[in-house]
């Protein structure tokens, strides 16, 4: 939940509030694949993946989501 906080997406390793007593929770998360990184310039970036979204019963970002729900709520409608 705390890299769903973080902003679920790209999130610099150094951004994300974990305390070292998680550590063997993130390995399983990692080994399930609810959670991926890369490495980048010598600092990894984690994201949610669709398992670890769905994981804790949130739906990952859509634009198109995003842009429908927007336009809806510009116009009053529900969906």
């Amino acid at each position: 939940m705390r890299l769903f906080e973080a902003g679920a997406e790209d999130v610099p390793a150094g951004d994300i509030s974990w305390e070292s007593t998680m550590t063997p929770a993130i390995v399983v998360a990692l080994n399930m694949g609810y959670m991926r990184y890369r490495e980048r310039e010598g600092i990894k970036h984690f994201y949610l993946t669709s398992a670890g979204y769905s994981k804790i019963g949130v739906q990952p970002f859509s634009i198109r989501r995003y842009i429908i729900q927007t336009i809806r709520s510009w116009f009053g409608l529900r969906g």
